[in-house]
């Protein structure tokens, strides 16, 4: 009779894989837009990495805007007064705890389960930064269905946009009114460049988006997520 080993016989031989397939590793997106130079999209605040505190203010210059003095009219007493908005961001610590287990389970498997758990760590933290910045920036929570940000981060307010930096595409003047036929194109884009351009010149006290440097030119920067890069591939 011929000797045969079933597929669960304990006396069958296991061999597992040392490489370890992983879900879609991604890096901080809007690491290349953060800076401290004027230059950069978002800025980042450096004056609490040595000094004690839980948040930096900062202002905000506003232009000049009353009529010049003509010929030798006296200017004493005309003169603007400068304008400053403040603002202020609190600062807190965010951690994401990741077990590798214990010395027996790291026994039991080819796995360097530490290794790994680090590494999911800083996937999950690059993924994590890069939504709270999209929440800030948009002013709304739930922006995808496997959101990991669920609220205000250390209290700084969410706060929409107002309606001088605000467009909606087709024919909709509202989120509510969008429909599936107000997609992304390249109208739209045009729109948004005129807005912005525009700005003051419609609203003397909306804050003007001001460009920023790309090389040897000035440029805005457009962020679209993929859904909307295929509407204006496709239109």
């Amino acid at each position: 009779m011929q000797t045969v080993v079933g597929v669960n016989d304990p006396k069958a031989v296991k061999r597992w894989a040392t490489a370890l397939a992983v879900d879609m590793a991604k890096q901080e997106y809007f690491k290349r837009f953060t800076g401290r130079s004027e230059n950069s999209i978002i800025h980042e605040k450096v004056e609490l990495n040595t000094d004690a505190g839980d948040r930096v203010s900062f202002d905000l210059s506003m232009r000049l805007r009353e009529d010049p003095v003509f010929g030798d009219n006296r200017v004493e007493g005309k003169e603007e007064s400068l304008t400053f908005y403040t603002d202020e961001v609190i600062i807190d610590q965010m951690r994401k705890p990741v077990s590798g287990g214990g010395r027996m389970t790291r026994k039991r498997t080819l796995h360097d389960l530490r290794r790994v758990a680090k590494s999911r760590a800083a996937e999950y933290a690059a993924e994590w930064l890069d939504e709270i910045k999209f929440v800030y920036l948009s002013g709304a929570l739930g922006i995808n269905e496997d959101s990991k940000v669920s609220g205000a981060y250390a209290g700084n307010p969410i706060q929409a946009p107002d309606a001088s930096h605000m467009i909606y595409g087709g024919s909709a003047v509202s989120k509510s009114s969008v429909t599936s036929t107000d997609k992304m194109t390249a109208g739209l884009v045009e729109r948004v460049v005129n807005q912005a351009k525009m700005m003051n010149a419609r609203n003397k006290d909306a804050v003007q988006i001001r460009p920023v440097k790309v090389g040897s030119g000035n440029h805005y920067v457009l962020l679209m997520n993929p859904d909307q890069e295929y509407d204006m591939r496709t239109d």
